[in-house]
């Protein structure tokens, strides 16, 4: 119904304009394809950041948590060593009183006989005399 010279022209103008619009639209795909791929990476990024940073909460975390553990077992060390150490302590101190006790005795023994001693010595020499 055109004359053939105007739908040569349309079919040409219409080659065109596809071609112009595919290189467009690839031109548009490439552009969204670089954006969506940056946002990617910036998101990969920012993820691999959040999970090191929840990483280093969670062993800051065990670190101090592990710490108390060790502050209270020193503590409860500590107090159990004094406790033994005021035990021997005390049996120590038993025991030197046992000892002081029983060096009374031999110290009274040994005055006890050198007391006789000297009386047998006096009386000897009573004897002696006589």
């Amino acid at each position: 119904s055109f004359p053939a010279d105007l739908q040569a022209a349309i079919s040409t103008w219409l080659a065109e304009e596809r071609r112009a619009l595919e290189q467009s639209c690839l031109q548009w795909e490439q552009e969204v394809t670089k954006i969506l791929g940056e946002a990617l990476t910036s998101w990969q990024a920012e993820r691999r950041r959040m999970l090191a940073d929840e990483q280093t909460r969670f062993l800051q975390d065990q670190r101090l948590e592990a710490r108390r553990e060790f502050e209270t077992w020193k503590k409860q060390e500590r107090e159990s060593l004094l406790a033994d150490l005021e035990c021997r302590s005390a049996m120590a101190q038993g025991h030197q009183q046992a000892l002081q006790t029983e060096l009374c005795k031999v110290k009274q023994s040994l005055r006890a006989a050198n007391a006789q001693t000297i009386r047998a010595e006096e009386e000897r020499e009573e004897y002696r005399l006589r």
